[in-house]
């Protein structure tokens, strides 16, 4: 027989050991916690992507402007730059408007053949947290950016 050692003395049953661990109700407890904070942050995060896409199509734009410019002056041909529901176009490329962001729709700007545009247009993008409104400038093509 085998002996194993207990505290007190000895004896001839072996030892059982004792199998703990989280109850169901504590259990419940830290998925509750869990869940709570996930939910908690994720909101928080949706919000900051939510800017930082913002942040990106804005220079996005601002790239595809100067481009649309500069193709107009390589092609030595005129290009519209084309804003509809979402979308925007320069008969080359198009790119999209994010969901959170609402611009200028049915509106054309057309660059000349020497990158020049004609209009003094205000495009203004209204976004979740601010107004973007770009100025553009008679001849020369340039803008001025204003963030409210």
């Amino acid at each position: 027989m085998r002996r194993t050692k207990i505290r007190r003395g000895y004896s001839t049953e072996p030892l059982h050991f004792r199998v703990t661990g989280f109850s169901l109700l504590e259990s419940l407890i830290v998925l509750f916690l869990t869940t709570s904070l996930v939910l908690l942050l994720s909101s928080q995060i949706g919000f900051v992507f939510s800017e930082v896409r913002s942040q990106l199509f804005f220079l996005e734009f601002e790239h595809f402007y100067r481009e649309s410019q500069q193709l107009s002056q390589v092609k030595g041909r005129k290009v519209s730059l084309i804003f509809s529901q979402g979308r925007i176009s320069n008969g080359y490329d198009d790119m999209t408007v994010p969901s959170n962001i609402v611009g200028p729709t049915d509106f054309q700007l057309n660059f000349e053949e020497s990158g020049a545009n004609h209009s003094l247009a205000k495009l203004d993008f209204k976004s979740d947290s601010k107004t973007v409104s770009y100025q553009l400038f008679l001849g020369s093509g340039k803008y001025k950016k204003t963030e409210n």
